[in-house]
């Protein structure tokens, strides 16, 4: 069982490799709300993104994982997983 940081958004998605991962958030009344990325695999590691997630998940042929990410003015890419390291 891998237990998620804060409440879901957006659906489960799948990456080639067959690990899931789960986008949620949490909110806190000073800071506004975090966004968090879970893998659910038998390390269950969690990434928190500095911004809102603007888009699915996007996984890449080598099994790489990126999210797009915004906050105010800005938006980037995010990298989730990379495929040559186990966690990120």
């Amino acid at each position: 069982t891998t237990t998620l940081t804060g409440e879901p958004t957006g659906s489960l998605q799948f990456a080639p490799d067959g690990t899931a991962y789960q986008t949620t958030y949490t909110y806190d009344s000073t800071t506004g709300y975090t966004f968090h990325v879970t893998a659910i695999s038998s390390t269950g590691t969690t990434t928190t993104l500095t911004g809102e997630p603007t888009g699915s998940l996007q996984f890449a042929p080598d099994g790489s994982v990126f999210s797009s990410v915004s906050s105010g003015s800005h938006t980037w890419l995010v990298v989730i997983r990379r495929a040559d390291t186990a966690t990120t």
